[in-house]
């Protein structure tokens, strides 16, 4: 789904052998409409004036849930008042080592923000089911992610007209164009995370400009029927192709 994974992969962007299609969102989740601009200032999710800022993702240290809490302890250092949720949970395999370690992982993140400054601002919520609630209820949505194939969440995050802050790292880029429709930080830099999302904070017409530009660019390049429709194209060429090499052998073989 991004030219990053295709190389992952060990395949070269012409190898003929390789298509990439990326991944769009369903027609549900994209807003029809620009989101309502907050001429205030960022606010109103959690209820109140402050700015929510999120990110979802499995809890993992890959994952950037460690840099995403150290990001919310610099901006309250330096007096940036917020509130932050972080989605997910602890997914792996079945047992462990692995899985034992990912546990142990989230419980001290866990208990670094229950013993911290941090426990009256940072929520964990666990899985959300609804996708695009918890979106809407964010006015900043980050992707820390030390490296990412492609990052479905930061598309679900640009259809709902949120600004993003993301890290520049494995696929994103083909996604986020930097400073256009979204903000690029290099990945484990809590402090750039921290610079970018108080950048948004206090800009507010700008970080509302930058959703917009993001919901526009995903209607336009990452919607699922798209998706659907390139997949089919594929479907439809590999046959026509089988057909060809079949029609071709039965030549060969009447020819002896």
């Amino acid at each position: 789904n991004s030219n990053a994974a295709l190389a992952n992969a060990g395949f070269a962007s012409a190898d003929p052998r390789a298509c990439v299609i990326p991944t769009g969102v369903p027609q549900a989740l994209l807003l029809s409409e620009p989101r309502k601009r907050n001429r205030g200032g960022c606010g109103g999710g959690a209820g109140d004036d402050l700015p929510v800022i999120g990110m979802a993702a499995r809890i993992d240290p890959s994952k950037g849930v460690g840099e995403f809490i150290e990001m919310a302890r610099i901006l309250e250092s330096e007096g940036v008042r917020a509130r932050y949720l972080v989605a997910g949970e602890v997914l792996g395999p079945p047992a462990g080592r692995k899985l034992r370690a990912i546990r142990e992982y989230a419980e001290r993140v866990k208990t670094y923000v229950g013993m911290s400054s941090l426990a009256q601002s940072v929520r964990f919520v666990g899985h959300v089911r609804d996708v695009g609630a918890f979106l809407d209820s964010l006015d900043i949505l980050v992707m820390p992610s030390w490296d990412e194939p492609f990052g479905r969440i930061v598309i679900e995050g640009m259809a709902r007209g949120l600004p993003v802050v993301a890290t520049n790292a494995g696929g994103v880029p083909e996604i986020i164009r930097g400073g256009h429709d979204g903000l690029l930080v290099s990945p484990r830099d809590p402090r750039m995370l921290a610079i970018a999302c108080a950048f948004l904070i206090s800009n507010p017409d700008a970080a509302w400009e930058i959703g917009e530009r993001a919901r526009e660019r995903v209607e336009r390049d990452f919607r699922a029927e798209q998706t659907t429709d390139k997949v089919l194209e594929v479907y439809d060429e590999l046959t026509a192709r089988a057909h060809c090499l079949s029609h071709r052998s039965q030549l060969l073989e009447a020819a002896r």
